[in-house]
């Protein structure tokens, strides 16, 4: 499967919507500090660009259909490729990439199979 490299992969039939109790920002610290032997401490920025946020967001009983088009999606991005992502939040477009592997959590019961999927995404 193909993808346009825009998550969640709606344009390859994925229709499950984000929810937003997995929804979170971490910000990236930029500063560098070293003690001195007074006492005092010296802090300043590490780099002069803006910091960059790593942002948790995740779904709640994903079909089955779904979560294969998800898989697909994570074996042709894996943590090594970006791709846009829009912040539900904000409605504010980020090039990401995945920061770790998806937590996945099977919550189906009889013939029906779902997932809860929660995704940690870098900003790049």
């Amino acid at each position: 499967m193909s993808f346009t490299g825009v998550f969640p992969p709606t344009d390859a039939g994925f229709v499950e919507k984000q929810d937003a109790k997995y929804y979170g920002i971490e910000f990236e610290d930029k500063t560098m500090s070293s003690k001195s032997e007074g006492g005092y401490e010296h802090t300043r920025p590490k780099f002069t660009r803006k910091g960059r946020k790593t942002f948790t967001t995740g779904f709640t009983e994903m079909s089955a259909a779904d979560f294969e088009i998800f898989t697909d999606f994570w074996d042709a991005f894996g943590g090594y490729k970006s791709f846009s992502w829009v912040d539900p939040a904000t409605s504010k477009a980020y090039t990401v990439r995945f920061a770790e592997p998806p937590s996945v959590r099977y919550s189906g019961l009889g013939a029906t199979p779902t997932y809860n999927v929660e995704v940690k995404l870098k900003q790049v």
